[in-house]
């Protein structure tokens, strides 16, 4: 009987414990910075209805990369942040900590990008509104 009950305490003793670090280590470290801390790099356009936009996430710490979010899609008008906050809803379509050292659109929304550097996330196609209407745009890469 009293082996027993040394069991239980151990287990409850180890059990509390491991609980304290978990949460411990849970609010020590809030996690991956997401894509609400971007802030607008640059914005180009590279036709007369494709807009590119760059984000920057410096948020890591001495371990985390910077991030480069991409995206495509029509002009957005307002303020950096309710760019952003646009952004994050649609339109990426390259995510990375490398750069784009080459990007051309032609009038059918076919885009040729050339990139160097560590990829994340890419995708082929981005769908975006334009004048009420939804737009496609056709990606190719070359990666080096």
């Amino acid at each position: 009987m009293p082996f027993k009950t040394a069991i239980r305490w151990v287990h409850g003793f180890v059990t509390l414990v491991l609980l304290v670090l978990v949460a411990g280590c849970w609010f020590m470290h809030p996690g991956v910075a997401s894509d609400a801390e971007d802030e607008l790099q640059h914005t180009y356009q590279l036709n007369n209805q494709l807009w590119l936009y760059m984000t920057e996430n410096r948020r890591g710490d001495a371990t985390v990369p910077i991030i480069y979010r991409y995206y495509l899609g029509q002009e957005i008008k307002g303020s950096e942040r309710e760019i952003v906050k646009h952004l994050n809803a649609d339109m990426l379509f390259l995510a990375g900590t490398g750069t784009i050292s080459a990007i051309h659109a032609d009038n059918e929304n076919r885009v040729e990008v050339t990139y160097s550097g560590e990829v994340f996330s890419l995708s082929r196609k981005v769908y975006y509104q334009d004048a009420d209407q939804t737009m496609t745009a056709h990606i190719n890469y070359q990666i080096r």
